[in-house]
């Protein structure tokens, strides 16, 4: 199991991002843009996404970072 290393606080901006960047991904309306441009969008709100869920974020680890307070 993952150990948290994200606040609250940090898990609602993620979700928020994530949230955002992939609906802007993937939203059928959105044409403009690149396709590329818009993978990447919804790759990177997905990544937000997973960490505010599971509250671990791999970089955080790497660099002994912590925002969770116990």
């Amino acid at each position: 199991m993952l150990e948290r290393n994200e606040s609250r606080v940090d898990r609602l901006i993620r979700a928020t991002l994530g949230a955002g960047l992939l609906w802007s991904g993937l939203a059928p309306f959105y044409a403009g843009g690149a396709r590329r441009r818009r993978i990447a969008l919804a790759l990177a709100g997905g990544v937000l996404l997973f960490t505010a869920i599971t509250g671990h974020c791999m970089i955080y680890s790497l660099t002994g970072i912590s925002t969770y307070k116990r």
